[in-house]
């Protein structure tokens, strides 16, 4: 039941006169008369209704990102409201326009004490408070006829800082019938911005020009550099970004999170700023002899780290009013801070072009810097990529081969999304959506979800699963709206970031952040019958899977890769001292002949005893030909016959290179489970397996055949075999999995691992050399 004339009517007809028709939340008690109003008003408004109130402002992120369109959210009080924080701070950080409309109590229950109240009387949170620090403007609307009044403003301020917007409403104000509505609701939009005097456009064109002429033409220094960034995309202002880099011959670098604001195939594009990015990047901005920062407030992630580099040349900031974040006292800014768009344009069109010599001539029509349009790829060949070598840089190089030139292409937070942002070109006349705000795990399964409404286009999603565990039940949301999203699911079993870090900043032998495997594509498969879901295991099933065409229903493929994998995220590259730029001398603890004389170092040796060793390794010769020991020590059948107690292996269905079999060293119903990883041009074989489950194969046999003949001048074979001393040995990680509790442990074993080794050692010899002596095959 509806009344034309409550608050939330005049609301939702205020949204509608400005376009604003896709209204995202959650619904719940203190927001479902605006839900009531939306659905009373019909199209073309409609309410999205998300799973989490963080994907519901991240769709409206996302669906501005892709379309330019602001957003409106709509949540309940309380843990609704909450849950909107970290949303509506990456709408703020990111500079995304939202209009937010959050359900409180009623108002005459204030200071009651009254269910998720946030009023800031008798005890209770101060909900204006905490949003008015988050949003660029904050209201708590307590009279229905402010409505009227407040509203406008809270639109006019999102579209002009811009940012999300936020409007507290009591439910029984909401529910309160308006007086007399204004005849016509007028449209909002930014206060208009003057463009710059002409003064400072006329420095600009005269060091731009000087600069321009200081460029050899061949891009070894010297010449202009544009440093863009997301201002850029919200000014639509891609065409005049362009068209300066033209008219200046200039090269241009881009924030991660304005990838698509310039053509990455274009012979004028040098990459991504910032540590996703790569050193030669910045090393052609300290070439330069000026800079142009368009649309870029150079923040840490999007080129903080040439902010010294830009005190030493003249710099062109074209910023609508938001100037770079430069040091104080910057010797050659001039700021061109009208819209950016204008801006851009008016520079372009007051450069005159650069006078062709005779030689300039020649090179243009030789084709010197030609413009290469980007081409669809071929299909993966599946025999470039064997199964089981698929990692995160081939899966990203097939997903880039499969993205169609107008997708939206939506990069989620850590190892995962700083490979994309480094690895994947932006769609050609798509979008390249990453947040970079607050960085906020989870992000890109609502942006992905918003970016597809807004635009229809075929969206693709990429995250870890640290992100899918997050917020990746939005599948569901995408499932119901029927979207054409991809969600590629990397799935490396960890915080995988936060891995990376344990090992590169700190001692690496600890970690809170590697998780049990899992089986994302199998379980949403499971869980949602409206998703495609798959999981790939090598790059050709990957090209297939990303191939298939879209049914109506959402796609999940999930892979798996390895943890320990360091993205190319330069921090982790070059934070930590350069290996080889240290000396020799400034290494403490060498002994060398330079500085430890012979006699004292020969006393040291002979004083030398050895600790407890977390590695037990035997070795032996074999007479056997080195190709007969791989092929014998690689085939896990023969495990049966030279180990003393494993047995029956075999493969376990639907899991391939998965073997199951028994070891009843301790107990007779102990299962083992083995992969074998061989590799026969080096010569290779790697035994992983584990006691009682196969879904971490902790225990690593590791095997190397050695010919002879290299190494002691007689022919056969030398076998090296090493195992390590992994923690899990020292307490059993799944005791639950156990055939009693009473079986005794692995690790319990570990003092005569050396000896049952080399017993095992003796008997794979005695084989081989029984065999290859009798000229059986091995």
């Amino acid at each position: 039941m509806g009344h034309s004339s409550r608050t939330v009517d005049y609301v939702v007809g205020f949204l509608r006169e400005q376009g604003l028709h896709d209204v995202f939340g959650v619904d719940g008690a203190n927001i479902e008369d605006l839900y009531d109003a939306v659905a009373l008003a019909g199209a073309p408004l409609r309410a999205l209704v998300a799973k989490h109130e963080f994907s519901a402002a991240t769709m409206a992120d996302g669906y501005h990102r892709a379309a330019g369109r602001a957003a409106v959210v709509a949540a309940t009080s309380g843990a609704g409201a909450m849950n909107l924080v970290p949303g509506l701070a990456e709408l703020r950080a990111s500079q995304v326009p939202a209009l937010a409309l959050i359900g409180q109590p009623p108002a005459a229950l204030d200071g009651t004490g009254s269910f998720q109240e946030t009023s800031g009387l008798a005890g209770t949170m101060d909900a204006e408070r905490l949003f008015a620090e988050i949003g660029v403007f904050c209201a708590r609307v307590t009279e229905p006829d402010r409505i009227v009044e407040v509203l406008p403003r809270a639109l006019e301020a999102a579209l002009a800082a811009p940012g999300p917007a936020i409007l507290l409403l009591p439910k029984d104000v909401q529910q309160s019938e308006l007086g007399a509505w204004p005849e016509r609701i007028a449209r909002v939009g930014a206060p208009p911005r003057p463009l710059s005097a002409e003064p400072a456009r006329a420095e600009a064109v005269t060091v731009l020009t000087a600069a321009r002429a200081a460029g050899d033409g061949e891009r070894a220094g010297g010449g202009v550099v544009v440093l863009a960034g997301p201002g850029v995309i919200r000014a639509d202002a891609r065409a005049e970004l362009a068209a300066l880099c033209e008219v200046l011959d200039a090269d241009i670098a881009v924030a991660p999170d304005a990838k698509d604001v310039f053509d990455n195939t274009h012979p004028r594009y040098l990459g991504v700023l910032g540590p996703s990015g790569t050193p030669e990047t910045d090393r052609r901005v300290a070439e330069a002899s000026a800079v142009v920062v368009a649309g870029n407030r150079l923040p840490q992630m999007a080129g903080g780290s040439l902010r010294e580099q830009l005190g030493r040349v003249p710099v062109i900031s074209v910023d609508g009013g938001e100037p770079p974040l430069l040091p104080a006292g910057q010797p050659a800014l001039i700021r061109l801070t009208g819209p950016i768009a204008a801006e851009l344009d008016a520079l372009a069109r007051a450069l005159e072009p650069p006078a062709a010599s005779p030689g300039a001539a020649a090179a243009t029509a030789a084709g010197a810097r030609p413009y290469v349009p980007a081409r669809r790829l071929a299909a993966v060949d599946s025999a470039a990529h064997p199964a089981g070598a698929l990692d995160l840089p081939t899966a990203l190089d097939v997903l880039a081969r499969r993205l169609p030139e107008d997708a939206n292409l939506v990069v989620d937070a850590g190892n995962t999304g700083a490979t994309t942002v480094h690895r994947v070109p932006a769609p050609r006349r798509g979008r390249f959506i990453t947040a970079l705000g607050m960085g906020g795990m989870g992000h890109s399964f609502g942006a992905g979800i918003g970016a597809a409404l807004a635009t229809g286009a075929p969206t693709y999603v990429v995250a870890g699963d640290g992100a899918f565990y997050m917020h990746g039940m939005e599948i569901h949301t995408a499932a119901e709206l029927g979207l054409p999203v991809t969600f590629l699911i990397v799935n490396n079993n960890a915080h995988a970031m936060c891995h990376t870090r344990e090992q590169v900043f700190f001692t690496g032998d600890y970690t809170f952040n590697l998780f049990r495997p899992a089986h994302i594509g199998a379980g949403v498969a499971a869980l949602f019958p409206g998703v495609r879901a798959h999981h790939a295991t090598d790059a050709a099933e990957l090209d297939r899977a990303l191939a298939a065409p879209h049914d109506g229903r959402p796609v999940l493929i999930s892979i798996d890769v390895d943890p320990h994998q360091v993205p190319p995220f330069r921090p982790f590259h070059t934070n930590r001292k350069d290996p080889m730029s240290t000396s020799i001398d400034d290494i403490p603890g060498l002994i060398r002949i330079e500085n430890t004389p012979q006699e004292q170092a020969i006393g040291l040796a002979a004083s030398y005893t050895p600790g407890p060793s977390p590695f037990v390794t035997v070795e032996e010769y074999i007479d056997a030909p080195p190709q007969a020991v791989y092929d014998y020590l690689s085939d896990i059948r023969n495990l049966d016959e030279f180990t003393y107690s494993t047995r029956a292996f075999r493969p376990v269905e639907g899991t391939p290179g998965l073997y199951e079999g028994r070891d009843p060293l301790a107990h007779p119903d102990t299962k083992i489970f083995m992969s074998v990883k061989a590799d026969p041009a080096a010569l290779t074989v790697d035994m992983h397996c584990a006691w009682d489950q196969g879904e971490e194969l902790w225990m690593v046999y590791l095997h190397r055949i050695v010919d002879a003949r290299t190494v002691l001048g007689r022919p056969g074979s030398v076998v090296l075999w090493t195992n390590s001393r992994h923690p899990y040995y020292d307490k059993n990680p799944f005791p639950e999995l156990a055939p009693t509790p009473e079986r005794p442990w692995v690790g319990d074993f570990w003092d005569i691992f050396a000896a049952a080794h080399a017993l095992e050692l003796q008997n794979l010899k005695k084989i081989l050399e029984h065999r290859h002596g009798n000229g059986g095959a091995a």
